[in-house]
């Protein structure tokens, strides 16, 4: 690998007298000061900025902040007894910092494992995972706490109480469930026990 010398390159507003040709410099040398203008994040209007975001409505929902996001997002999960997982995260490098999509739990996130049964004859567990194409996809910026989202809520499962053998439960809840069973009456119906879990 060769070095090259040190130079000086002048840069100054091209006038009358600076055109390209056999006298003066060329083309490629001559230099716009307007070409040099970067746009700020915040004034910007090229594809992935927030203007561009705003006005293509390609993400058309908002929140303040990203603690506002976390408390729709569960709110979400909570009504429809659904659970998102985040699929994959984005660091952007500009015009935006952070880029993070979230699916349903009953979407297929990798790819076809390798795994060989053991045992073949045993009877197969049904997967969980249907390929649901509910998502959520929010975008951060660098000048501002909005974040901007766009969410596809359509599914191809039940949701409601048909979804709650699917999802995740914390430790605390199940401890909890696991209490109110271990105290309900023997003869008393599995509805009591349900309707003191909150």
């Amino acid at each position: 690998m060769t070095a090259l010398p040190p130079f000086q390159l002048n840069v100054m507003s091209p006038t009358s007298e600076m055109t390209p040709g056999p006298h003066g410099p060329p083309a490629s040398v001559v230099l716009r000061l307007d070409d040099l203008r970067t746009d700020s994040p915040a004034t910007s209007r090229k594809p992935g900025s927030f203007n561009y975001d705003c006005e293509s409505g390609s993400f058309p929902e908002h929140w303040p902040n990203m603690a506002e996001f976390e408390v729709w997002r569960r709110a979400e999960e909570l009504a429809y007894s659904i659970e998102f997982v985040a699929a994959r995260v984005v660091r952007g490098d500009g015009l935006w910092t952070l880029r993070r999509r979230f699916v349903c739990s009953r979407q297929r996130t990798g790819g076809k494992g390798t795994y060989q049964k053991k045992c073949p004859d045993r009877q197969e567990i049904r997967s969980k995972k249907t390929g649901c194409p509910c998502k959520i996809v929010i975008k951060c910026y660098p000048h501002t706490p909005i974040v901007r989202g766009r969410y596809e809520g359509d599914h191809d499962h039940g949701v409601g109480s048909s979804n709650i053998p699917f999802i995740r439960i914390s430790s605390a809840s199940r401890e909890r469930i696991r209490g109110l069973l271990d105290v309900r009456r023997p003869n008393a119906p599995r509805a009591d026990v349900a309707s003191r879990v909150k």
